[in-house]
């Protein structure tokens, strides 16, 4: 027995075919490629931005594990969380002289 094929028309497919289907929605091909050929601006890098970020995130990593932190009691968690930010506050001034 052999495989039925389908006699159901299958979508066109293709570059011509997805032309026609732009054309037919009222859209022209012109301005579907436009699109395509516009560049992305270009945007500089700011590093200072990237370390800051890094050393923020190494820095809340240590003060969450910390033995001074855990050391400490704390009736809430909010009251642990405002000691880390106060510490972590604390590093990043002395890290970064102009960190505010």
């Amino acid at each position: 027995m052999g495989l039925a094929k389908k006699t159901e028309t299958q979508a066109e497919s293709g570059t011509e075919a997805a032309l026609a289907r732009l054309q037919s929605n009222g859209t022209s091909a012109s301005k579907a490629t436009e699109y395509v050929n516009e560049k992305p601006t270009y945007r500089q890098r700011d590093f200072d931005r990237e370390a800051r970020g890094k050393s923020l995130c190494l820095l809340y990593g240590h003060a969450i594990g910390s033995c001074l932190v855990a050391g400490l009691q704390f009736e809430k968690r909010e009251e642990a969380f405002a000691h880390m930010k106060f510490f972590v506050d604390a590093a990043m001034t002395e890290i970064f002289k102009d960190h505010a």
